[in-house]
């Protein structure tokens, strides 16, 4: 039996319960979890027979007074979706969806001139204690303050393997420091062409077979399909 096959039977013998799940207003996603099945699938299989939710919100996520004001006021205090959803074990699509609909917006702080909140301790410090960032078009400051951003390069080279990294980029640039190649000139593109131009004056019949490869390549209306000029010609620099 196929893999497709196999699924097609799973979702044929849990048919009632897949119209009920809809018809209650779960999602596929919820559903093709509980089924081990893949949500595409699934999805495909509720359009081919018709299996489609109520209208109106379900009836597990109706809110109570009492939850929609709790919701409000942790919302505008400046809570995340996610954190309000673990309060109150929903999804977090469902909190956001009625944040949404009900435009309920965390409150917008007025910052004193010349100071700024960091993302990450949430404390308002002055634009001298935050450092550099040109993606940031408002301020050109970084979201994160320096002791943060101290704090997060520290557990990176210690607890996510920084040290390791830095030591391998530090091997690669004294090879490349070593190397004569390298050495020349910082990237390889230009030492190569340097190398080109000092060989094509000094030796002859590398310019010339240079030039008649090139020239044959541009008359030719989808140049030499990988062949050297010579195969193509019949004759060598030599004759």
């Amino acid at each position: 039996m196929s893999r497709k096959s196999f699924v097609r039977d799973k979702l044929d013998l849990n048919r009632m319960a897949i119209k009920k799940w809809r018809h209650e207003g779960e999602t596929n996603i919820y559903i093709a979890d509980k089924l081990n099945v893949n949500s595409k699938t699934l999805q495909d299989y509720c359009v081919k027979n018709k299996f489609y939710t109520k209208k109106g919100r379900p009836k597990k996520w109706i809110f109570t007074d009492i939850q929609k004001e709790n919701i409000r006021k942790m919302r505008i205090s400046g809570m995340m979706h996610k954190e309000i959803a673990v309060q109150y074990s929903m999804p977090t699509y469902v909190i956001a969806a009625f944040c949404q609909l009900n435009k309920i917006y965390p409150k917008k702080e007025i910052m004193p001139e010349g100071m700024k909140k960091c993302t990450d301790c949430k404390e308002t410090k002055l634009y001298e204690c935050f450092g550099k960032n040109k993606r940031n078009t408002v301020l050109g400051l970084s979201s994160y303050c320096k002791d943060c951003k101290k704090e997060m390069r520290r557990k990176w080279y210690y607890e996510k393997g920084g040290k390791e990294k830095l030591k391998k980029q530090k091997q690669t640039t004294e090879y490349k420091l070593k190397n004569s190649e390298y050495a020349k000139l910082p990237y390889r593109k230009a030492w190569k062409r340097n190398h080109e131009n000092e060989r094509s004056k000094n030796d002859p019949v590398w310019r010339l077979n240079r030039r008649v490869s090139t020239n044959m390549r541009c008359s030719l209306r989808n140049g030499k399909e990988g062949y050297h000029w010579e195969e193509l010609v019949g004759w060598t620099l030599i004759d």
